[in-house]
């Protein structure tokens, strides 16, 4: 399965915004999901807990007969959505991505930091 970063960039958001516990059914998927909704869920959360670190799944537990997640953005997740928050920002860094060719992770938030300054810039005055 493709990596989609638009995608990484929802889980992020969802996440964060989650209270505690987290019931991935109820949050994370639409309802009655596909089995291709599930299995794109099931890949880009290995990746962002195994691979880049983003969040943190601290255990399922049941509460009132449901099973519940406890996921949490770890730090770098927090400060890889502050840089990619702002749609403006994003926009123009998937902009920049495709245009350059480079989809590599590190690339995408160089190419963010870049677009937030020049934002910055744009709707400050002030150059960073």
């Amino acid at each position: 399965m493709k990596r989609d970063m638009e995608y990484v960039r929802e889980l992020l958001l969802k996440i964060e915004a989650a209270p505690t516990f987290l019931r991935s059914s109820d949050q994370l998927l639409p309802n009655e999901p596909s089995d291709e909704q599930v299995y794109k869920l099931i890949h880009h959360m290995a990746m962002l807990v195994d691979e880049v670190g983003f969040i943190r799944g601290l255990g399922a537990h049941t509460m009132s007969s449901r099973e519940w997640i406890q996921l949490e953005l770890t730090w770098r997740g927090h400060e890889f959505l502050e840089t990619v928050r702002d749609p403006e920002v994003w926009s123009r860094t998937v902009a920049g991505a495709k245009k350059a060719g480079n989809w590599g992770l590190d690339f995408m938030v160089d190419i963010a930091k870049a677009y937030g300054k020049h934002v910055v810039k744009e709707r400050l005055g002030v150059e960073l």
